[in-house]
């Protein structure tokens, strides 16, 4: 054996299957964290590749999904919320515009 191979660590099933639960709870914590940054932390506490926890998510069956919202649900989600913002807006301007026109003037 050369003193460049690499040594591997057997990681069982359920170690494997606790990371991958890990990577979705750190995603689904902070929506905005890549995959890529969710399998480094989670890594970094096993002492494995990050790609190796990337390549268990990818293998997982059956994902836990409950709480991990769809990206095309956020983008609509996201959408709704600047529509509704844009009308808060206007109706804030409008109503300025009305109280600046209903004081009295200092003088």
């Amino acid at each position: 054996m050369s003193s460049s191979s690499r040594r591997y660590r057997v990681v069982t099933a359920e170690i494997r299957e606790a990371a991958v639960k890990q990577m979705l709870a750190i995603m689904g914590e902070h929506p905005g964290l890549s995959r890529t940054a969710a399998a480094k932390t989670v890594a970094r506490n096993l002492g494995v590749h990050h790609n190796s926890v990337l390549n268990w998510l990818a293998d997982a069956e059956d994902l836990p999904t409950e709480g991990i919202p769809k990206v095309a649900d956020l983008a609509a989600q996201n959408a709704l919320l600047r529509q509704r913002l844009a009308t808060a807006e206007a109706l804030n301007q409008s109503l300025t515009s009305r109280l600046h026109n209903l004081a009295p003037e200092a003088g």
